[in-house]
């Protein structure tokens, strides 16, 4: 792995997350002695001059860097060893100027000059990173697909809901806006914090009258991850009723729903919480505590809730 390759990796990867200074890479210690970056709608520049060193090899080096994100999977990275520090913000400044017009061919353009011909592209991150990005790319891309599909049903959901009442089957690209969109809606209502579980009940009941398939897999996975980050909450601060609450109320609704919620992560902290937390309670309970008396027996529900062996 060549140094050169590394500043590459680091300029394009800055594109999409916050970089630390001075930042591991694997065994290279990154230190940006001078960063920024800019943004015109989807595209995006990042410039910057980095000092270099292997804690292997002990090799090190400077470099200037300007990386060029133009959407999509479009990315390049030029890269070339230092030179004077003005002769540096004097070229930062050439490109930027040109960014800054929107004139991307001519952004293009200056960064061959500048740096000589762009050698580096996604392909040149090292794995991690780059799914990273890709991730963050195709997020962005489902977003957008997304919301057509959603503008389609809306637009249509009348004429949806009547075709559905005379057993009409959906034309193809009506159903395909209707299943993308209600999964969609579906997904992001199980994400939110706090859940609306009447609004989940009425998209359920447009699925049922659309007649199109759940993602139960994604809906299943998005409905999980939301319950056990709850979860961990309340085994950090057990004493908090309000996430009582919420857990009791999110595991009746997904008992409610089309799928099944696999509970085991939940049932692993039900049963930790009963081994650290539960003799505490107790104890308080014997004792007179109406309130510790009342999470007693709430959360033994919750473990009745979860299949557990409560006693």
């Amino acid at each position: 792995m060549t140094l050169d390759k590394v500043a590459a990796h680091y300029g394009i990867s800055s594109l999409f997350k916050r970089q630390a200074n001075p930042q591991r890479v694997y065994c290279y210690t990154i230190h940006a002695e001078d960063y920024r970056n800019f943004e015109a709608g989807r595209t995006k520049l990042a410039l910057a001059r980095i000092t270099m060193r292997s804690e292997i090899m002990r090799e090190s080096g400077c470099f200037v860097l300007c990386a060029l994100h133009l959407g999509d999977h479009n990315l390049s990275c030029g890269v070339r060893g230092c030179d004077d520090r003005d002769e540096y913000e004097a070229m930062a400044q050439r490109i930027a100027d040109v960014f800054s017009k929107g004139d991307i061919p001519e952004t293009v353009r200056a960064l061959d000059r500048e740096l000589g011909p762009s050698s580096y592209s996604m392909k040149s991150l090292f794995r991690d990173d780059q799914r990273m990005v890709l991730r963050h790319i195709l997020d962005a891309t489902l977003a957008e697909v997304e919301a057509a599909y959603r503008q389609i049903y809306e637009h249509h959901a009348a004429l949806i809901q009547f075709l559905s009442e005379l057993g009409v089957p959906l034309p193809k690209p009506i159903a395909t806006a209707a299943e993308f969109a209600l999964n969609g809606m579906l997904r992001r209502e199980l994400a939110a914090e706090p859940m609306d579980g009447e609004r989940i009940h009425h998209l359920l009941d447009q699925v049922r009258a659309a007649n199109v398939p759940l993602d139960t897999t994604t809906l299943e996975y998005t409905l999980r991850t939301a319950t056990e980050r709850l979860w961990e909450q309340f085994a950090a601060n057990p004493e908090n009723a309000s996430l009582l609450d919420q857990i009791e109320w999110r595991i009746a609704l997904a008992r409610s729903l089309p799928f099944e919620l696999v509970l085991w992560k939940p049932q692993n902290i039900w049963f930790e919480m009963r081994r650290m937390a539960f003799e505490g309670f107790s104890k308080r309970a014997a004792a007179g505590d109406a309130e510790a008396g009342s999470w007693v027996q709430r959360f033994r529900r919750l473990g009745e809730s979860l299949s557990a062996q409560v006693d």
